[in-house]
């Protein structure tokens, strides 16, 4: 072989050589992907009055002392130096204060429920657009949510200690999440939905 052969042998294998160290390094120097982590759904399991995300509240920075549980579904709260009514939005509980009617069937247990909940405690209030301001006696007309972002009138609903009931002819901005609760309760059998506790 001559000198001239084997000098361009050397050349041919030197190129070789160089492709496949660039080769080499280009494959190692790929960066590892880790595939994708679905993040997990809100769940809302039966029998928990665990809220879903669409139910955190949407209140203003304010907060209301609750100074009173009139019955199951109305308050008064401290605003300034004077007290002032509070019906919750989107549910209705037994008649407990109307002098009109007798204490109706489990209408005491959501009412002493509420003052468990609520006595003393700064509340949040949220309004409804779709829903007036007051009714016609006045009260303010609110949803109510506790410091962690509990639903008060959802919670009610969860132990079956109330039923969901419009305020008016527009359905409020929860309906869907109340209704959803109260058939929850009622799978559940839990409250005015356990069987024969309240006879017709």
């Amino acid at each position: 072989m001559t000198r001239k052969s084997l000098s361009g042998l050397a050349v041919l294998i030197l190129v070789m050589w160089t492709i496949w160290q660039n080769t080499t390094s280009s494959s190692s120097s790929v960066p590892t992907t880790t595939a994708p982590t679905a993040t997990p759904l809100p769940q809302v399991l039966a029998g928990t009055t665990q809220l879903t995300t669409s139910l955190t509240a949407t209140t203003s920075s304010k907060t209301y002392i609750v100074e009173k549980v009139v019955d199951g579904d109305t308050i008064k709260v401290r605003v300034g130096g004077q007290l002032k009514t509070v019906r919750l939005v989107g549910i209705n509980t037994p008649e407990t204060v109307d002098p009109r009617k007798p204490v109706e069937c489990m209408g005491q247990a959501a009412s002493d429920r509420l003052k468990q909940l609520l006595t003393g405690t700064e509340v949040g209030l949220e309004t409804d657009p779709t829903q007036a301001d007051q009714d016609r006696y006045g009260r303010w007309l609110r949803f109510v949510f506790l410091p962690d972002g509990t639903d008060v009138g959802q919670q009610l609903l969860e132990e079956g200690l109330a039923q969901e009931a419009l305020y008016s002819d527009t359905p409020h901005r929860y309906r869907a999440e109340y209704l959803l609760a109260q058939s929850r309760a009622q799978q559940l059998q839990s409250g005015l939905w356990q069987p024969g506790v309240c006879p017709q």
